[in-house]
């Protein structure tokens, strides 16, 4: 027969609630097998299984509230990591959606970019179109400035000759006018000797003073076209003068 052990000397503060229900039910089955040998402390063994009995729903009890705590806790820890986890989640839309309007931002700026380079590009097109015009019209400049120096000696040359022509034209004026002048004089002079002799006037022998006339008017058409040639001179080299200087 196996010794009697008494379980209520076994201290139950130091043995965890789990193993204690075990230990309990292994002296219940204990009790029970020493109930049936031993009939004398039927009444004893009787009561020291309801005592078993009830200290064993107390452990259970213990057991499950331990359980409890610790799924309690559990669900504490895990209501926590779920708080952080929906902050976390939070924050993550919330950058999702920083992003996105970056993104957004970004494009329109890229679009933007994209239309100014095109205007820039245009541009730059037009800019080589008209430096290609610029450079045909510096080349046509170019030759009519050398025309223009070409003509303008030719100009130079043809004024020279004028003003030598309109040299040499009125100083033979100023001669032929010294001669008709002085031809004039003499024949004033002479016909005052004439009437002073007592001679009638010869009217159908007297030369005529026409060509005279006729004589001075060519000569002031002469002169007047003397000075109109040396004018325009003057302005076709100052003209030429002023283009030259432009280009």
């Amino acid at each position: 027969m196996e010794q009697w052990v008494d379980p209520t000397h076994v201290p139950g503060e130091s043995v965890p609630p789990g193993e204690l229900a075990a230990l309990l039910t292994a002296a219940q089955q204990r009790a029970l097998e020493q109930r049936l040998a031993v009939e004398k402390l039927l009444a004893e063994a009787r009561s020291i299984e309801e005592r078993l009995a009830a200290e064993i729903l107390q452990a259970r009890a213990a057991a499950e509230r331990a359980t409890a705590r610790e799924h309690a806790a559990a669900a504490v820890a895990a209501a926590q990591l779920e708080h952080e986890a929906i902050q976390r989640v939070d924050a993550c839309a919330a950058r999702v959606a920083e992003t996105a309007e970056q993104l957004n931002a970004i494009g329109s700026t890229v679009a933007a970019a994209e239309k100014e380079r095109e205007r820039a590009a245009a541009a730059v097109s037009d800019a080589e179109r008209r430096l290609e015009e610029a450079r045909g019209q510096l080349a046509a400049a170019a030759r009519t400035h050398d025309e223009a120096g070409a003509r303008r000696s030719e100009l130079a040359a043809a004024q020279a000759a004028a003003e030598a022509d309109a040299t040499a034209a009125a100083a033979q004026l100023a001669e032929h006018r010294a001669a008709r002048q002085s031809a004039e004089t003499a024949s004033a002079e002479a016909a005052e000797r004439a009437r002073a002799l007592g001679a009638g006037d010869d009217a159908g022998n007297a030369p005529s003073l026409d060509a005279v006339e006729e004589l001075r008017m060519l000569e002031s058409r002469v002169a007047l076209r003397a000075e109109a040639a040396k004018r325009a001179a003057e302005r076709r080299a100052s003209d030429l003068a002023r283009t030259h200087a432009v280009h």
